[in-house]
């Protein structure tokens, strides 16, 4: 009991004695005076006397009707049990690269499915026959693969082309040939997604 009641005596002993410098040591500092905020609002202009400019349209911002004039995209429609080796319908409006990578001014437009009928994914690509992209209504036929032919009509139910991932933005009708006989066929809304390696 005597050793617990020395401890606690020394451990008093020196909280105090620590009190007692830093007192002494730590200088006195005036306290900070308050900011003159009052003077300094009533001094700032009214935002009436700040002038307004209006703000220059930047150069190398594209306007919005020329960001959907080229697009690229693929369009993924719901699991359908008609078309079941159907995964992605490509979709791209493009300006050609010329030489040096310059733009040659001539526009390349592509359409294209990609099934499941190959183990890689760009040897199941159904490339176009041809393919018309008019304002929001689109049109393809695709080459045959592995004897079938798909056509596609539809039309951008929302003003653009390309959105969020996921986002519903093309509604069409998709027909699945063989031996020029139709098959079968689906309709619906298809979500847009960005483009990205199958590899």
């Amino acid at each position: 009991m005597k050793k617990s009641l020395f401890g606690l005596a020394i451990a008093v002993t020196a909280f105090l004695t620590g009190t007692f410098a830093a007192a002494l040591l730590i200088p006195k500092v005036p306290p900070i005076p308050a900011p003159l905020f009052d003077q300094e609002l009533a001094a700032a202009p009214s935002a009436a006397e700040i002038p307004v400019e209006d703000p220059e349209p930047a150069a190398d911002m594209p306007d919005a009707t020329e960001t959907d004039e080229f697009f690229y995209g693929w369009y993924v429609i719901p699991y359908s049990k008609k078309m079941p080796e159907v995964e992605i319908i490509q979709l791209s409006k493009e300006t050609e690269s010329g030489e040096n990578g310059a733009d040659s001014g001539k526009t390349v437009v592509f359409a294209g499915i990609f099934t499941s009928l190959s183990d890689d994914p760009y040897a199941g690509l159904a490339e176009n026959k041809w393919v018309r992209i008019d304002g929001d209504r689109v049109s393809f036929e695709t080459k045959k693969l592995k004897g079938i032919v798909y056509r596609f009509e539809g039309r951008f139910f929302k003003g653009r082309k390309t959105g969020p991932e996921g986002e519903k933005l093309l509604r069409g009708t998709l027909q699945k040939f063989v031996k020029g006989k139709k098959v079968a066929e689906t309709s619906g809304e298809f979500e847009y997604h960005e483009p990205r390696c199958l590899a």
